[in-house]
């Protein structure tokens, strides 16, 4: 694989892990005196009306850990090239521990296991996270497809790859 699919395959696996622990920095948040509503530079937006506290802080564990998560998963493929069966493994042994910490901390949230979208997603990650810890070989663009679709549903915009 030519060294720019390998970076382009780092970018969407990264963009896919950052769906179990973080987003990206592009964020506009627009505050009211009760209520924080958060759209994404593309102008997407996850589920509808105002955002809830326990999801504004949920998506601000996401942006605060997403250089981390990142760097872990770069670290993994910065040799280049097709990524072998090591690599894999080296990948989610580097991200694996990375994403349980953030999805802790969001688990530690109050009232994070009361509101129904957020610990759909928390579940939903750590079901991917669970599943690449399995099987490294199945890292890859869908590897976070199903936690990307429950962060959406919860409007945790911060948390979709």
């Amino acid at each position: 694989m030519p060294k720019t699919a390998a970076v382009l395959l780092i970018a969407v696996a990264s963009t896919a892990l950052v769906a179990a622990g973080c987003g990206g920095d592009d964020e506009e948040t627009t505050t009211s005196t009760s209520t924080t509503s958060t759209t994404a530079a593309t102008g997407a937006t996850g589920a509808a009306g105002p955002e809830s506290a326990v999801a504004t802080e949920v998506n601000e564990i996401c942006k605060d850990t997403n250089k981390e998560i990142d760097s872990a998963f770069e670290s993994a493929f910065s040799a280049g090239g097709e990524p072998s069966s090591q690599d894999l493994q080296k990948a989610a042994d580097a991200v694996v521990p990375v994403i349980n910490d953030v999805l802790d901390q969001m688990r530690a949230v109050d009232g994070a296991e009361d509101d129904p979208g957020v610990s759909n997603f928390i579940d939903t990650a750590q079901e991917d996270v669970d599943a690449l810890e399995d099987d490294p070989a199945s890292l890859g663009p869908e590897s976070f497809a199903a936690a990307d679709k429950a962060a959406d549903e919860a409007g945790l915009t911060a948390c979709v790859g």
